[in-house]
């Protein structure tokens, strides 16, 4: 699958969504699941390269973009319970980008369009937009964040919780850079629900990208493997699980 964020960015069946001050995280429920585009799904951190594949688009605990929490919910990646908050971003578009990259890759060759896409979508992301925040609040009920947290007394048998917290503001598209990456993570995914339909097991995958993967397989799946060299990117798109079930 060539140009993989390029066809994302052009095709993607979902709006893209940028957050502002106003949005606000809520509780991730059965009811509202859908309606979200980001939601913080928690699991254990993947150690080894089969459980990172099988697991996909599941990396660790973070928010993920609508797309990938579809696919996780669907197979049985995630389940609600893991599903603990998240959020729905006030400004939505929808096929914005097409007319940009057009004009990007008319003024680049045929061998500089894939690096020269993907550089422009590293920068959408707004580097340094992190900040210290402190919340006052019990020791049952400390922040959602995986990173350090300082943590000191405070009065009312209260304490003072520390953490330096990234913004997902106005002034960051990081929204639109996030959702992009999850879009590509289900793409993996979802050529190897179509590698396993083939026979194909975790250990054969010796190197896995999006627009290319080398496996060691046995003769008896090689032709069915084969069979899969002219799928494209609109044969994924739009995906079944893009839906409301």
């Amino acid at each position: 699958i060539k140009l993989c964020r390029a066809n994302i960015l052009k095709h993607s069946v979902w709006e893209w969504c940028v957050a502002c001050a106003a949005d606000e995280l809520v509780e991730c429920t059965v009811e509202n699941s859908y309606a979200l585009d980001f939601v913080w799904v928690q699991g254990r951190e993947l150690k080894t390269a089969s459980k990172w594949v099988s697991q996909l688009p599941f990396q660790n605990a973070r928010f993920y973009h609508q797309s990938a929490v579809r696919f996780m919910l669907r197979f049985g990646i995630c389940t609600f319970q893991d599903c603990k908050v998240g959020f729905r971003c006030t400004g939505r578009y929808e096929n914005i980008f097409k007319e940009p990259l057009a004009l990007i890759e008319a003024g680049l060759t045929e061998s500089l369009r894939k690096a020269g896409i993907n550089e422009w979508v590293g920068a959408i992301q707004i580097e340094e937009a992190d900040r210290y925040i402190v919340r006052t609040a019990s020791k049952s009920e400390q922040p959602l964040h995986t990173g350090t947290i300082l943590l000191k007394d405070a009065p009312g048998n209260l304490v003072d919780w520390c953490l330096l917290q990234e913004e997902w503001g106005v002034d960051s598209m990081r929204t639109i850079w996030h959702s992009v990456l999850d879009q590509e993570l289900t793409l993996l995914a979802q050529i190897t629900q179509l590698l396993k339909r083939h026979g194909c097991v975790g250990r054969s995958l010796k190197q896995f990208r999006v627009d290319g993967i080398c496996l060691q397989g046995s003769k008896k799946v090689r032709d069915q493997v084969l069979a899969l060299k002219d799928l494209t990117y609109a044969a994924l798109s739009p995906a079944p699980f893009a839906k409301h079930p």
